[in-house]
C-alpha cells in the first residue's frame, strides 16, 4: 500500500505574507504538517490595498510550494462603513450655524431626546454588519471559494482558526455542505471573552454564546490554545467534553536559529549603559504601559538605570506624550512606530529585559510568550493570575507584577533585575524551548486530524492511507 498525504483545506484569515497576531500559530502549523503527512491547503482573505488589519511580513521561500488561494470580502460589506459605531456616534453639531444662538441652545435639548434613537440605529446596524465579527462579509466569499477547493483539491479534512470567529461558521456551513470532518481551532475565547468591547455592538454581543455553541457541536473536534480555555469550554459544553483538547502557541525551529545568530551579532553593552526593557507589540485598551512608565521612573529615581524602549503601536487613549511630560520622565522611554518583524526582532536581540502586558484575562497566553523563548532574556509579565503567569512561574522565565500599580511593577522588577543572571538558566530556557517546540505541537494537530478522519477517538501518530474516494457536497 502506497503511503500519500492527506490534505487538509486550513482556513484563517491572515497567511503570509499578510501579518496579525494569530498568523504564526497558522505558519506554524502550515509548514510543518507536511513533516506528519498532511498537506495543507490554504484559504485566506485578500485584503485591499488600504486594508489596515493586516500588515506584510518578508515572503518566506519555505511556504512557496503551498497551495494558497484568496478571496476578498463580499461587494456589499466592502461598500459598508469600516467603523460604523465611531461614525454615527459623532454629533453633528459641527454642522449648525455660529451665528444662530437659539439653534446652539436647542442643540443639547435635541440630542439628549434623539440620542437613545440614534443608539438604538447604531446598535442594529452593528447587530446586521459587523455580527458576530467585522470579518462577517467574508462568510459567503469563503465558503464559495471553499467548496471549489475541496472540488479541485478533495482535502480529507478541514481546520478553521480563529479569531476572527466568524471563520468558524466557514468551517461550520463547509462541514454540513461536505459531510468532511471539521477541526475548529480557538485561538481566543469568543462568547466569555474579558477583553471584548463591551460598549460596541451589544446587541450582537448576545448571540456569540448561540454561535459558539452551534459551533462546538457541530465540529468534530475543538482545539484550544490553552489548557484554562480548554477547561473553560468542559465546563460549559460537559455533553461535548471529549471534543475538547489543547494544543498551545509554541516557537519555530527556524526562528530560534535566525535569534541565535541575531544574538551573536549584538554588541557587548558597557556596565555603565542602563538596562533596556523592551515590548514589541501592540498596547490597546487592557494594556496600559503608563503604570509601567512610573514604575521605571521609580526605578531611576531609585539609583537603577533602566529605560523602556516600545516597538509598535500605543493607543493614543493613553496619551503617552502628556504623560511623559507630566511626570518627567520622558528621558527613559523610546516611543518607536511599527518596523518589519525582523527589525522588532533584532531590537528584542539587543534588549536586557523583554516585557509582557497581558492584563483582564486568566485564560489566554499571548503568542509573543513564545516567541519571547528564544531570546533566552528574563521576561517582566504585568498580568492577573491564570493561564500566563502559570507558564512564567512554571519554567521561572522571569518574574510576574500581578499587583498593577507603579510601585508593586518597581519592586518587581527590581528584584528580576538583581536576580536576572542565575546558573541554571539555560536548563530552564532549553526546557520551556523544548516543551513548545512547534514541530511537536503540529505533530499533536496531525494526530487529531488524524483521529477524526479515522473515525477514532484514538490519535494515531502516523498516516498511512490509500487515496480517498471524492466528497459529494450538497447544497
Amino acid at each position: 500500500m502506497t503511503t500519500v498525504a492527506q490534505k487538509l483545506l486550513l482556513i484563517a484569515r491572515d497567511f503570509p505574507p499578510d501579518f496579525s497576531p494569530g498568523v504564526p500559530r497558522i505558519e506554524r502549523f502550515a509548514r510543518n504538517l507536511p513533516e506528519s503527512g498532511w498537506q495543507p491547503l490554504i484559504l485566506a482573505m485578500e485584503h485591499e490595498a488600504s486594508d489596515s488589519q493586516a500588515a506584510t511580513q518578508l515572503s518566506d521561500p519555505s511556504l512557496d510550494s503551498i497551495i494558497a488561494e484568496r478571496c476578498r470580502v463580499s461587494k456589499w460589506y466592502r461598500s459598508q462603513p469600516a467603523a460604523a459605531s465611531k461614525k454615527s456616534n459623532q454629533t453633528t453639531a459641527s454642522a449648525q450655524p455660529e451665528g444662530n444662538q437659539t439653534a446652539q441652545a436647542e442643540i443639547p435639548v435635541r440630542q439628549s431626546r434623539l440620542r437613545p434613537l440614534r443608539q438604538w440605529c447604531v446598535n442594529l446596524k452593528d447587530l446586521l454588519i459587523i455580527t458576530p465579527d467585522k470579518a462577517i462579509g467574508w462568510v459567503s466569499p469563503a465558503v464559495s471559494a471553499g467548496k471549489r477547493m475541496i472540488r479541485e483539491h478533495n482535502p480529507q479534512a478541514i481546520m478553521t482558526s480563529g479569531p476572527p470567529h466568524s471563520i468558524h461558521l466557514v468551517g461550520r456551513r463547509l462541514k454540513r455542505a461536505t459531510g468532511l470532518p471539521w477541526v475548529a481551532d480557538f485561538r481566543d475565547p469568543w462568547a466569555r471573552r474579558p477583553w471584548g468591547h463591551k460598549k460596541q455592538n451589544p446587541w450582537g454581543q448576545n448571540c456569540y454564546p448561540w454561535f459558539e455553541r452551534r459551533c462546538v457541536e457541530t465540529a468534530d473536534r475543538v482545539i484550544l490554545n490553552t489548557a484554562a480555555m480548554a477547561d473553560d469550554f468542559r465546563r460549559f459544553y460537559p455533553q461535548w467534553e471529549s471534543k475538547f483538547l489543547t494544543i498551545p502557541n509554541g516557537c519555530d525551529g527556524h526562528l530560534v536559529e535566525r535569534i541565535e545568530q541575531m544574538l551573536g551579532e549584538v554588541p557587548a553593552r558597557s556596565n555603565t549603559d542602563p538596562l533596556t526593557l523592551t515590548h514589541a507589540g501592540s498596547l490597546y485598551r487592557e494594556r496600559d504601559p503608563r503604570p509601567l512608565i512610573e514604575a521605571i521612573a521609580l526605578l531611576n529615581q531609585r539609583g537603577i538605570a533602566i529605560r523602556f524602549e516600545q516597538i509598535g503601536n500605543c493607543s493614543g487613549d493613553f496619551n503617552i506624550p502628556t504623560f511623559l511630560q507630566d511626570h518627567d520622565c520622558g528621558e527613559y522611554i523610546s516611543l518607536t512606530p511599527p518596523v518589519p518583524r525582523d527589525e522588532a526582532l533584532r531590537r528584542m536581540a539587543a534588549a536586557d529585559l523583554l516585557l509582557l502586558i497581558q492584563p483582564g484575562t486568566d485564560l489566554q497566553i499571548p503568542g509573543k510568550l513564545f516567541e519571547m523563548l528564544p531570546f533566552r532574556k528574563p521576561i517582566l509579565a504585568v498580568a492577573h493570575a491564570g493561564a500566563t503567569a502559570d507558564v512564567i512561574n512554571q519554567y521561572q522565565l522571569g518574574a510576574v507584577a500581578t499587583d498593577h500599580t507603579p510601585q508593586a511593577i518597581a519592586t518587581v522588577l527590581e528584584d528580576l533585575i538583581q536576580h536576572r543572571q542565575r546558573s541554571d538558566a539555560d536548563l530552564r530556557w532549553d526546557k520551556a524551548i523544548h516543551d513548545f517546540d512547534g514541530r511537536t505541537l503540529t505533530a499533536e494537530l496531525a494526530a487529531t486530524l488524524n483521529a477524526v478522519t479515522s473515525g477514532s477517538d484514538d490519535s494515531p501518530t502516523t498516516a498511512d492511507v490509500s487515496t480517498p474516494p471524492q466528497v459529494t457536497m450538497t447544497s
